[in-house]
């Protein structure tokens, strides 16, 4: 049973809806799995008409002793997402053309990808690869596409005289090797499998896949479901897959989820599931996960850069406030306060995924003998555009930051202005997500002891919700111009000292 023969049903019965993604069969579970994706604005066309879709194929594809998954995906693409296609397509498909690439341009206007592929190819190459480009990309999505090459030097005859070193030098993309795993001790339903591609291997959604990795964190989130009312209990990882940061959910039943919260931290997993859009970001669905040792994964040794004498790029300034709260002058002793620091800090960014989006704004406040002493606050440059919605929300314009310091040049002075604190910040998970992923791409590791206002507050306040501001207001801590990263960080600081004088 091939590709080309549900291709054929979508022709024959009209079906211009749909795109075929994905198919795949796993011989272990004896399941033949399908994806289709379909634009957004057919989505309840979609809902009307899937099951009766769904028994169409099963007549049509017609092998007897099989399970079916077929499931339907909202196709998305960005200009990003659209690179890292096109670059995989030459590796396969043209492997001397891609070593003459030099980069994609892509802007989106009409419903159309304008693509421009700077190379050094010959005008007739040019052609060749346009017409089977056009093909690969229309056949997965639903936009328009229009392809040019711009030919920026003439390098195409020295690449001619050496073809064959170059093709020998260059790996196979299609053989990429597969993780091999060991000792495996299932957790959540049962692993069949003992190898796996690595993350990096998949570019868009797909069905009953296995992916391995390290869990690097497992955090309990209660969202509220469909019907407006019902809340429900999800568990976020982010596991470490090689180099790359990946995020998957659990959805925990009643059977499982007393050992869904047992799941314990920094240990090697293997998971069984399916990658999905959410939100226009892929995460992964776990369906069945285990513990395991995977074999020859070597960890990236990360070395922490030093603490440098001086601040280079953001220089933290002394902090006063007459009527600030001194735990000396109010007599009270507490000892967590006064024989630790503590840095306070919030982040603004241009989104919420750390992977994708990034930080805008740094502010932190350091606490010492129970007292806020210093203050540390720098706009950053993203180096993308603000979205206005997130500007409407934060007050932050391109035009404020277009002029600020990148974020590898600010980690080194706010690592220094760390050193030695313990880390503190509403909804911790949130703001450290950020920094520990792009600390660690310039090898600079934030592995501080962390405390979090908002899990200090669930534990010992009764409120109506854990937001800043409505923790603020119940401990009589003003929260001005809320949204901006230093008044956060210092409104948070405040917060933190009355919680721990009151509860710790």
């Amino acid at each position: 049973m091939g590709k080309e023969k549900i291709l054929e049903y979508l022709k024959n019965n009209n079906i211009n809806y749909l795109k075929l993604g994905n198919v795949s069969f796993s011989k272990s579970e004896n399941l033949l799995c399908l994806t289709f994706l379909y634009e957004e604005k057919n989505y309840d066309k979609i809902q009307q008409e899937k099951e009766n879709i769904i028994n169409q194929v099963k007549n049509y594809v017609n092998i007897d002793k099989i399970e079916y998954l077929i499931k339907f995906n909202k196709a998305f693409l960005d200009d990003e997402r659209l690179k890292i296609l096109i670059k995989d397509f030459m590796k396969v498909n043209h492997r001397l053309s891609f070593f003459s690439l030099k980069n994609i341009d892509v802007f989106f206007i009409n419903n159309t990808f304008n693509v421009t592929l700077n190379t050094s190819l010959t005008e007739e190459e040019n052609k060749k690869i346009i017409q089977e480009l056009l093909k690969f990309l229309e056949d997965k999505y639903f936009y328009n596409f229009k392809i040019d090459f711009k030919n920026v030097d003439n390098s195409y005859n020295l690449l001619q005289e050496h073809k064959s070193e170059i093709l020998d030098n260059i790996s196979d993309p299609i053989k990429i090797n597969k993780m091999k795993v060991n000792k495996i001790e299932n957790i959540i339903g049962e692993i069949l499998e003992n190898t796996c591609y690595p993350y990096e291997y998949y570019k868009s959604a797909e069905e009953n896949i296995y992916l391995c990795g390290h869990l690097e964190s497992i955090e309990e989130i209660e969202f509220t479901k469909k019907d407006g009312e019902t809340k429900g209990i999800r568990y976020a990882l982010k596991v470490k897959c090689l180099d790359k940061l990946f995020n998957a959910t659990i959805f925990p039943t009643k059977k499982n989820l007393e050992i869904v919260k047992n799941i314990e931290n920094n240990i090697d997993i293997i998971m069984n599931g399916s990658l999905d859009n959410f939100n226009n970001f892929l995460t992964f669905k776990v369906k069945s996960l285990a513990k395991c040792v995977i074999e020859d994964f070597v960890k990236p040794e990360i070395s922490i850069n030093k603490v440098y004498d001086k601040y280079k790029f953001v220089t933290p300034t002394k902090y006063e406030e007459i009527t600030q709260l001194n735990l000396f002058e109010n007599k009270i002793s507490k000892d967590y306060l006064m024989n630790n620091e503590f840095v306070v800090f919030d982040l603004e960014t241009t989104g919420l995924d750390y992977m994708t989006e990034k930080v805008t704004e740094i502010g932190a406040v350091k606490i010492k003998n129970g007292v806020i002493t210093e203050v540390f606050s720098t706009f950053i440059n993203p180096e993308k555009d603000i979205d206005f919605e997130i500007t409407k929300l934060t007050g932050i314009t391109n035009e404020m930051v277009k002029n600020a310091p990148k974020l590898e040049n600010v980690i080194p002075d706010f690592y220094k202005f760390c050193n030695g604190a313990i880390l503190v910040a509403q909804n911790i998970q949130f703001d450290f997500g950020f920094i520990d992923y792009y600390s660690r791409q310039i090898n600079y590791v934030f592995d501080h002891e962390k405390n979090d206002t908002m899990i200090l507050a669930k534990k010992n306040m009764f409120l109506k919700n854990y937001k800043l501001k409505t923790i603020a207001e119940s401990l009589n801590v003003p929260l001005i111009n809320a949204h901006r990263a230093i008044n956060d960080a210092l409104a948070t600081a405040k917060v933190f000292i009355k919680l721990v004088e009151k509860y710790y």
